[in-house]
């Protein structure tokens, strides 16, 4: 394991101790980030890349107060406002610590879209790197298919359903397409969270 694998984990060890979603989350999000970037047919190193930014996304929600992480029912526009800093928080701990480009890149844009409607900069596909495309998708994925205490988990077909809705709106088509085969197949890691 490289020592920036192991900073993740440890990270992702030290967010299980305040939030156990989160980190479960983080851990799912990274397994299907690679299982796409695999599909793909990136890089090796690419997809260990795409899989640590993915097993480090959320983790400015460290900065974020553990009962809003938590809060069993919507959450207020105020306090949505408050979770979505969880993405600028992450990108300066990241950046800080010298993880590379990609891995910062993928913290703070993970919920950018392809048309401009995401946040925190409202950045348009032609400024979201492949990286920050896959763990938007794969993302996406881990949060439908997620138990949650407001919500069940979808099932594979509501899923692929999902995420075609916003292939080239939203999500980036290609990485969509290569999803929804991994979902519909079960192949890869994505069998663990589906």
């Amino acid at each position: 394991m490289y020592k920036t694998e192991q900073i993740a984990w440890s990270f992702v060890s030290l967010l299980n101790m305040r939030d156990p979603y989160t980190a479960y989350h983080l851990r799912g999000t990274a397994d299907i980030s690679k299982a796409i970037g695999e599909r793909l047919g990136f890089e090796k190193s690419y997809v260990q890349e795409i899989y640590l930014g993915a097993l480090l996304h959320d983790i400015g929600k460290n900065a974020i107060p553990s009962q809003l992480l938590s809060k069993p029912s919507a959450l207020l526009p105020a306090e949505y406002g408050l979770i979505q800093t969880h993405v600028e928080h992450g990108w300066s701990i990241l950046e800080g610590l010298g993880f590379s480009q990609t891995i910062a890149d993928i913290s703070r844009n993970h919920h950018e879209r392809m048309d401009g409607s995401g946040y925190p900069q409202g950045l348009k596909a032609e400024f979201l790197s492949e990286a920050v495309r896959v763990v938007a998708v794969a993302d996406s994925i881990h949060a439908m298919v997620s138990k949650r205490t407001y919500r069940v988990p979808l099932s594979r077909s509501k899923v692929i359903s999902e995420l075609e809705k916003d292939a080239d709106i939203r999500l980036d088509g290609k990485i969509v397409e290569a999803a929804c085969e991994l979902v519909s197949s079960g192949l890869g890691k994505v069998t663990r969270h589906i």
